[in-house]
């Protein structure tokens, strides 16, 4: 199961899903998702356990949302850098900055940094859902 990574083991490309066999597996979908920090428990988020989402995927694209503990991004940062740079974790660390108890979570077109337990809902800018969790 994917977990956040620090920013100093980050893989030189992101945003695909790499396990042809996904379909054959169960699989379990947070409702609601929610985004938290990097001390905030991972995993399939319920209204009873409220974990947060490790599984996002953005509905504009497809693809999965890049995550990363202890680190915020920069203000400087917008969709310009984001368009340019996201499938390069090497260049995305130009614009990460270390905060801890910080959990930074971007996609192209939309990015994001939480400390405390959020709900998706209420993050309307953010068009991301729950990849589902593999079982």
């Amino acid at each position: 199961m994917p977990v956040a990574i620090e920013a100093e083991h980050l893989p030189t490309k992101v945003g695909y899903d790499t396990d042809p066999g996904k379909d054959d597996k169960h699989t379990d979908e947070c409702c609601p998702v929610f985004l938290g920090g990097s001390s905030i428990a991972n995993g399939v988020g319920t209204a009873v356990s409220q974990r947060s989402c490790d599984q996002l995927k953005c509905i504009s694209c497809d693809f999965r949302v890049a995550m990363f503990d202890d680190h915020e991004w920069d203000p400087s940062c917008d969709d310009l850098f984001f368009r340019s740079n996201m499938r390069d974790c090497q260049k995305l660390r130009a614009k990460l900055r270390r905060r801890k108890g910080v959990q930074t979570h971007a996609y192209k077109c939309s990015w994001h940094s939480a400390r405390d337990l959020t709900d998706l809902r209420e993050q309307h800018q953010l068009k991301w859902v729950c990849g589902k969790h593999d079982m």
